[in-house]
């Protein structure tokens, strides 16, 4: 009940409609107000309970999706040390099945600096989600040689591009970089993502370029979850 969610709209550059919400996390202190994930993640994790928080979570998510329409899927963080628990992906999967729901709205995102030291254990655990219909993304692609690293051996659904290659495009080597890693992006079929759009300028280019989704307070501020479901139910 410490959770605090907020949705942040993903538009479908095909069809101008937002049909993916990127969720943002919060936790309600009482005394202090709301913490950003960057202050109260390290404590959790301190205190060994990232894979308990992790869950409370996704099971937060998962009881939204019948509230709102079909057609809408969330993306959000989750650990990979909770990921590659195999203790958590059966209360996971159990948790689906319970539910009932179309696992396919579920987007995971992962963001890695190094590589995993078991690449094809790990590899292997992103199968069986993706095998039960999860989505799995790659958050901050570009950004370092460990997404680079997954992509040759993972099929991923979706790539978020890191923030420079977003705010850079009047640069010519980053408009380049980003310009060969969205091409390559298409020719495995992979679903491409473009964050912090706050300029009409950057809209034009990245549609330009061919960039599937766009995010940003350019695009459309974020919403509530009350707001969501009012506005989906």
């Amino acid at each position: 009940n410490n959770l605090l969610l907020s949705f942040r709209p993903l538009l479908n550059t095909k069809n101008n409609i937002i049909d993916i919400y990127e969720i943002a996390v919060k936790l309600n202190a009482d005394k202090v107000g709301n913490i950003l994930p960057r202050v109260y993640l390290p404590v959790i994790n301190r205190l060994g309970l990232g894979r308990e928080y992790d869950f409370t979570l996704l099971k937060h998510i998962v009881d939204l999706l019948p509230l709102v329409d079909e057609s809408i899927s969330f993306t959000f963080n989750l650990s990979p040390f909770s990921l590659r628990d195999p203790s958590f992906q059966e209360k996971f999967f159990s948790y689906l099945d319970q539910k009932e729901i179309d696992p396919s709205r579920l987007i995971i995102q992962l963001y890695e600096r190094k590589t995993h030291h078991n690449i094809g254990g790990y590899l292997k655990t992103l199968n069986s989600f993706r095998a039960k219909g999860v989505r799995i993304c790659i958050d901050n692609f570009g950004s370092s040689n460990a997404s680079m690293e997954y992509m040759k051996h993972f099929k991923f659904d979706m790539v978020q591009f890191d923030r420079d290659y977003v705010t850079n495009l009047h640069d010519e080597t980053s408009y380049a970089m980003l310009e060969s890693l969205s091409r390559m992006s298409k020719d495995l079929h992979i679903i491409t993502v473009a964050k912090w759009v706050d300029k009409d300028t950057q809209k034009e280019k990245l549609k330009a370029l061919g960039i599937d989704y766009l995010q940003g307070f350019g695009i459309s501020k974020p919403i509530t979850e009350t707001e969501l479901i009012n506005r989906y139910n």
